[in-house]
């Protein structure tokens, strides 16, 4: 798990962001992100589970950035991504999968 902060995004210095690792149902090792406010230290926060646009083609965890940061700041919850494998390497219904997987994953007390 690796905690990144305004050192990585100087433009972003109120918001940090942690990655974590979760399996699949295949055990393929999926990566997660979860952005919050730097002041929310360790509360236990909201959750928004936002899945990039693509398709399931393309994307990844900052496709959506003006967004995951608008969630984060605005609404002051954990904003989480996945980086869900993507088509043709891997055909559907293995996008949708890992999506779901790590949405179980992202129940709490996973991210608290």
């Amino acid at each position: 798990m690796a905690k990144l902060d305004a050192e990585h995004f100087p433009h972003l210095p109120e918001l940090t962001y942690t990655d974590y690792d979760c399996t699949s149902r295949d055990g393929t090792t999926l990566s997660l992100r979860a952005w919050r406010r730097r002041s929310s230290g360790d509360q236990i926060l909201p959750i928004v589970y936002l899945l990039h646009g693509g398709g399931w083609s393309y994307g990844g965890h900052q496709t959506e950035s003006s967004m995951i940061h608008s969630f984060a700041l605005q609404l002051g919850c954990v904003t989480v991504t996945i980086e869900y494998r993507l088509a043709p390497e891997h055909a559907f219904p293995t996008p949708f999968y890992d999506a779901y997987d790590g949405l179980l994953w992202v129940r709490p007390p996973s991210l608290q």
